[in-house]
């Protein structure tokens, strides 16, 4: 039994895209992974300044808390985008 030629493109075509759609994640998911390292060694940084620094005002403090929840919140939102990715259909 012969398959038409056709029929093969379009399959071929379909293989092309799944592969594509699979590279295109894979990247995404590539730089999202070195953005929570990038964030997670900022907040490192910041954890170890405050370990070590004097005691700051209430206005560095203030200022160092907002700075660690922003990291925080970047970081979920890279953990969530990557959870996203990771449950797409491929």
């Amino acid at each position: 039994m012969k398959i038409p030629s056709e029929f093969l493109n379009k399959i071929n075509d379909q293989i092309i895209t799944l592969v594509e759609k699979y590279n295109f994640i894979n990247n995404e998911n590539l730089e999202l992974k070195k953005e929570i390292d990038r964030l997670t060694v900022e907040l490192e940084e910041v954890k170890e300044q405050q370990r070590f620094s004097v005691p700051l005002d209430d206005k560095k403090t203030e200022d160092t808390k907002q700075t660690v929840d922003q990291c925080l919140v970047m970081i979920e939102d890279c953990l969530t985008l990557v959870r996203d990715i990771q449950h797409e259909p491929r």
